[in-house]
């Protein structure tokens, strides 16, 4: 009996969590290579935020009728319906946080550059995360 419970507390401290941050940036035969992932990405599209809206971004962003108010109420409408054939909400509800966030402190007028520069963040965090997701493997 003994033995089993000894078994079972080595399988209990073997649980971790699949991802932590904390342990992302802990292996050092990986920290170049992570962080080429994370500022490659600024550097090649961070030129972006000079760039205006472009295509259909001003339709899903700034004429859209559901960010004027920007509330929860009309942003629960992307969550339950479709907006111009798209089903994006968590993008949407992205696109009213980055636009609140704007108006709060006074970045209304450019609001292309926030845009662009969190979307680029974001695409670079990605690249971090699809890195150790695929490396979690090996």
């Amino acid at each position: 009996m003994l033995e089993k419970d000894r078994a079972i507390k080595i399988q209990e401290s073997n649980n971790t969590p699949f991802f932590s941050f904390s342990k992302l940036f802990q292996t050092n035969q990986y920290g170049v290579i992570l962080l080429i992932l994370g500022i490659i990405p600024l550097l090649i599209y961070g030129q972006t935020a000079n760039f205006e809206l472009v295509w259909d971004d001003v339709i899903h962003t700034i004429n859209n009728k559901y960010f004027d108010p920007n509330n929860l109420e009309n942003l629960s409408h992307f969550w339950t319906e479709i907006f111009w054939g798209l089903y994006i909400p968590v993008s949407y509800t992205l696109w009213g946080g980055i636009m609140e966030l704007c108006l709060l402190v006074g970045l209304e007028a450019n609001y292309s550059m926030v845009f662009h520069l969190i979307n680029v963040l974001l695409h670079s965090i990605n690249g971090i995360l699809v890195f150790y997701f695929i490396t979690s493997f090996y």
